[in-house]
């Protein structure tokens, strides 16, 4: 068996993290994985590492038929068996080759839950006919994908999954103070000028010591900074850009926030629950499949709303045994339902019917 991962953008977000696990943990004697991409970045290098063959096809839009003849010849050369896509320039450009080679077969993951067009909607439905299968990273994105107009009886819902991290936490006394921590790239979606506008109202509302650490880069980086300074909170709030090693700023973490607009799930909040992190954040997308009254392994505000997360924060740094109880359920939500060993499975067992 072998499969073809095609993304535009190689670069370092979710969705890279997403397609690097499965390469790294699915290659076997009987499956071999390679990546097509259109624009050069760090997951090039990264799955190259891993003695994985990597392959650069231009991709200007979802029509692009020289791409998709392009991707058909590559298919046939490397007697590809299935084109795992994650994104609908993709897609479309994949289930365009399969009329060229009509032995591909074509795999969708949806990593987002934007709502398409009436136009897009109308393309999906007379395009995913020649899609075999779409993953679903959350009961909120099968939804939002069957509005899309993607076949309901051809999607499967299969949840991000992480290791569970033995490691300890850097355990401080109750009284010292909190480390905030939020590692999402800046973008408008996932909601940093709320975050800030909180913790203003945070340190209005409470004498406890905090400090919140910010990392990751983005288009709208330059935008927070500057309403840090206009807020004066220089000293609570620390900007460090992007971090390689995530795990040594996470273990350093009291409470993680995600502050999202939009979410399809949030790799970063299994990340920081399988190491036994309290974590806040917004009920949004599918982060309701994760945190819920079953799991108990965090708390769920309303985004835009800063008096909650602001009471929310409070509420965790002054009840210890809270916390104590959100990060041993934490651990536990990661090993019954978003393990990286149930996501291979699931997905194995996708390719393997398939083909």
């Amino acid at each position: 068996m072998k499969i073809l991962h095609l993304i535009n953008y190689a670069g370092k977000g979710g969705t890279e993290k997403y397609i690097y696990n499965l390469i790294e943990n699915m290659q076997e004697k009987d499956t071999q994985i390679c990546l097509a991409y259109n624009v050069h970045g760090p997951l090039v290098e990264n799955v190259a590492k891993l003695g994985v063959k990597t392959f650069q096809i231009n991709m200007s839009n979802p029509f692009d038929f020289m791409a998709a003849w392009r991707l058909a010849k590559l298919c046939k050369d490397w007697s590809i068996d299935i084109i795992h896509t994650h994104y609908l320039r993709e897609n479309y450009i994949a289930l365009l080759s399969k009329f060229l080679n009509p032995k591909i077969k074509v795999l969708y993951t949806n990593h987002i839950i934007n709502k398409d067009s009436k136009k897009i909607v109308l393309f999906n439905r007379f395009f995913t006919k020649g899609q075999d299968k779409v993953i679903a990273i959350s009961n909120k994105a099968k939804e939002i994908l069957i509005e899309n107009g993607h076949d309901k009886n051809k999607i499967e819902i299969v949840y991000h999954g992480v290791k569970l991290n033995k490691c300890e936490l850097d355990k401080k006394e109750t009284t010292h103070s909190f480390t905030l921590f939020c590692g999402s790239r800046f973008t408008e979606e996932k909601g940093h000028i709320f975050l800030i506008k909180s913790l203003y109202e945070l340190k209005k509302k409470t004498d406890v010591m905090f400090h919140c650490i910010l990392a990751n880069d983005g288009p709208m980086l330059e935008e927070c900074k500057n309403l840090v300074k206009d807020l004066s909170l220089e000293d609570t709030i620390t900007f460090i850009g992007f971090v390689e090693d995530i795990l040594s700023l996470y273990r350093k973490t009291d409470i993680y926030i995600n502050p999202s607009k939009e979410e399809a799930l949030g790799l970063a909040n299994l990340e920081v629950l399988s190491l036994g992190i309290p974590l806040i954040a917004t009920d949004v997308g599918g982060v309701s499949d994760i945190i819920n009254e079953r799991t108990n392994c965090g708390i769920l505000v309303q985004y835009g709303d800063v008096e909650e997360i602001a009471q929310a924060i409070i509420k965790l740094m002054k009840d210890n045994d809270l916390r104590n109880t959100l990060s041993k359920n934490a651990l536990e939500t990661i090993k019954t339902t978003f393990s990286l060993e149930g996501m291979l499975e699931k997905t194995n067992k996708i390719y393997k019917g398939m083909i």
